[in-house]
């Protein structure tokens, strides 16, 4: 994955302008906002289409509707922040299923209040190795302008009918051909205790031929074995992930302690699928001054 950490750069600064424009469109427009369901779509040789359904929540505003696909995946950086990862270059190996992903319709406007049914269909070449192929629908919404003020409208009606924003919603998609399955191991498993907090690293590395879908769970135990705190993370491993764990120190005493981090399958997900894995655990002692 080459480029990741001028890729989290620019995403911080996208963050930044996307938030500053959100916030003036909704303090002039009032809230907006389109909903998908689901936001995940798991399909396979025997099940090559679905289904989503886009809802316009406004009350005000009309929303124009596209949809198009990009090949991208959760992927992180040092400081364990997740975001989805779009490779500038695509190579072979990549489980790249965006180049066979349609949708029906794929541009519609919604009024106020309205729903729309949007089919998607997966044709993938017929000489397809056996695997899991990966794709990011993006649902892209622009409130639809209102007509020109006239003489007589205030300015917030100008203003109003000159400013709108452009929201992306991703999904996610992925495509089972034939035998598939995954796993997880943990590569790295490291604390780090400062004035401040406690902080638990978790570097995960995928096993298999599909993406691992499940839980993050930690648990802080004492010296008597018993859990003092407990935290607990969806994670999805499509290559690599790193998350961290912060544990303010004046939740903890001074003494010696167990980290235990433990990774399943035990989880449902909204229009997927989750293939199971072997849970899989490690702990690590630490002490607090």
């Amino acid at each position: 994955m080459k480029n990741k950490n001028s890729f989290f750069v620019r995403i911080a600064l996208h963050r930044l302008i996307f938030l500053h424009f959100l916030f003036v469109s909704v303090m002039v427009t009032g809230y907006t906002q389109v909903t998908i369901a689901p936001t995940a779509i798991h399909l396979n040789n025997n099940n090559p289409t679905d289904r989503i359904i886009v809802f316009n929540n406004s009350n005000i505003d009309a929303q124009e509707i596209e949809l198009e696909v990009r090949f991208g995946y959760p992927a992180s950086d040092e400081l364990g922040n997740v975001s989805i990862y779009y490779p500038e270059v695509i190579s072979a190996d990549d489980p790249d299923a965006s180049e066979w992903v349609y949708f029906y319709p794929r541009r519609f406007i919604l009024q106020p209040g309205e729903r729309q049914t949007v089919r998607i269909a997966v044709r993938p070449p017929p000489d397809l190795s056996v695997g899991e192929y990966w794709a990011r629908p993006v649902i892209i919404s622009t409130p639809v302008k209102h007509p020109a003020p006239t003489a007589e409208a205030g300015k917030s009606d100008v203003l109003r009918a000159g400013l709108s924003t452009q929201i992306n919603t991703v999904i996610a998609l992925n495509y089972r051909h034939g035998n598939v399955n995954t796993g997880v191991e943990i590569a790295g498993f490291t604390e780090n205790v400062d004035e401040d907090d406690l902080s638990v690293r978790v570097d995960m590395i995928r096993k298999g031929n599909a993406a691992f879908l499940g839980n993050l769970i930690l648990r802080i135990r004492d010296s008597n074995n018993r859990v003092i705190d407990e935290a607990r993370r969806d994670v999805a491993v499509y290559y690599d992930l790193t998350r961290v764990f912060t544990i303010p120190r004046n939740n903890l005493q001074s003494g010696v302690y167990t980290a235990e981090v433990e990774l399943n399958t035990d989880r449902r997900l909204a229009g997927g699928s989750i293939l199971p894995a072997t849970p899989v655990r490690k702990s690590v002692r630490i002490n607090v001054p």
